[in-house]
């Protein structure tokens, strides 16, 4: 049994002895819109290849993209395989104040610059958590990061839910806390990236209640923003693996990443 934890928030760490109880294992309609059948045996050979390297100790990698690309999903994949293989693995969850959320999507003008606040302030605290790990040679997977901040960030500015005078406060005190901590950054980045009308089909298999109104307009905003947040951390991160995954037409798989891996951390 590999020694897992998720954690669920980003001042207390709930430690599960199994796979099981985390939401990352459960497949069904709620956290997942395909089918996994974890009874086929899986391609372990570039899994085995890392693990032996010890390529992926001390490693912190951040899985992000668009609402409903199936993020969950192929982290309760990783988590599968490497529930059958000793390794020590945290997984930080993303955490989004609900009520603000609601709030937000009632009112997305008025709680827009709150919302964003918030969801920054808990991937800081996620990111300083995540470098605590890495220290202690674990194996850290983060359900999203600053990529997917900063393009909600970009695609509210854009639809006119922050002013530009929020807007240019929320930057400033991402860049203040930036420099105050040192800001680390992951070893790397595996994006998700589909049409905002098949993320809008996905929305509506899953049926969670703060999606329904989710527009493919605004779905198509937050992908162009993934795409620019993403080309500008690129050029200034360069030693940053980025892995691009397209899901348009199916989930991302395990092997998928794990031979992406091999091929960043082992082979390059």
């Amino acid at each position: 049994m590999s020694n897992v934890e998720i954690r669920q928030d980003f001042s207390e760490i709930d430690c599960c002895e199994t796979l099981g109880e985390s939401m990352y294992h459960k497949l069904d309609s709620e956290h997942c819109t395909n089918d996994i059948d974890h009874t086929k045996p899986v391609n372990k050979q570039f899994l085995e290849e890392l693990l032996e390297s010890n390529a992926l100790k001390g490693k912190v990698m951040c899985v992000e993209g668009n609402i409903a690309t199936g993020k969950t999903t192929l982290i309760s994949a990783l988590l599968y395989d490497l529930n059958l293989c000793q390794v020590n693995v945290k997984v930080l969850e993303e955490q989004i104040d609900q009520t603000l959320l609601e709030k937000f999507n009632s009112d997305p003008k008025k709680y827009g610059l709150e919302l964003q606040d918030s969801m920054m302030r808990k991937r800081i605290q996620a990111m300083k958590t995540a470098q605590e790990y890495k220290k202690t040679d674990h194996f850290v997977i983060m359900d999203t990061g600053f990529i997917r901040e900063k393009a909600f960030t970009l695609a509210n500015y854009k639809q006119k839910n922050l002013t530009q005078s929020e807007f240019i406060e929320h930057e400033k005190v991402f860049l203040d806390l930036h420099k105050e901590i040192g800001m680390p950054v992951p070893d790397c980045i595996i994006i998700l990236d589909c049409s905002p009308q098949r993320c809008k089909v996905n929305i509506n298999i899953r049926n969670r209640v703060n999606e329904r109104e989710l527009s493919i307009t605004y779905l198509d905003e937050l992908r162009k923003a993934h795409k620019q947040v993403l080309t500008e951390f690129s050029s200034s991160n360069p030693k940053v693996s980025i892995i691009n995954a397209d899901v348009s037409d199916q989930y991302t798989t395990s092997s998928f990443v794990w031979k992406n891996l091999y091929q960043n951390f082992v082979t390059h």
